[in-house]
């Protein structure tokens, strides 16, 4: 049976992997969908990498640490990360020289934010295991005078420690 270094690792692998799909699907593009001016795509690409950089060394050093403090700063900077590589992919749309072609990237950013989901519920998973629930919190507020059409607003607050 696995332990849960062997099974941190395997995730690790994962994530990194997913991220390199990303890379590789940003730098090639499917026939067909069209791309954004050359220089956004390369300034893109430089931030998706960054990112994905910070991601594995706040990943294997969140592994390696043992206080909780630094622990929990490097989950935030891990999912800090992840949030930056979402604005990142999603700033190919807004500059998309040419209008009618932004069916083609709204396209192709559908095909990019499945991989990206599953490299932030793979972190999430990752950060569970390494960090300590100390409390959580569930919120809610509904505002509005008719039930069917009622506005709400819900909050999730956890901490570790």
């Amino acid at each position: 049976m696995p332990n849960e270094e062997d099974i941190y690792e395997t995730h690790m692998i994962w994530v990194e992997g997913d991220l390199n799909l990303i890379l590789e699907r940003l730098s090639h593009v499917p026939e067909g969908q069209s791309r954004v001016e050359p220089e956004v795509e390369r300034d893109v690409l430089n931030r998706v990498e960054a990112s994905k950089n910070e991601i594995i060394s706040a990943m294997h050093n969140l592994q390696a640490s043992r206080e909780e403090p630094d622990k929990e700063r490097l989950a935030a900077q891990a999912l800090s990360a992840v949030s930056m590589l979402e604005a990142d992919v999603a700033s190919l749309g807004a500059h998309n020289p040419d209008p009618d072609t932004g069916r083609n990237v709204a396209g192709f950013l559908q095909y990019i934010k499945p991989l990206i989901a599953t490299v932030s519920r793979r972190l999430w998973h990752l950060i569970c295991k390494c960090l300590t629930l100390k409390e959580w919190k569930i919120g809610g507020e509904v505002s509005g005078g008719i039930p069917a059409l009622a506005l709400g607003k819900v909050s999730l607050e956890l901490t570790f420690g």
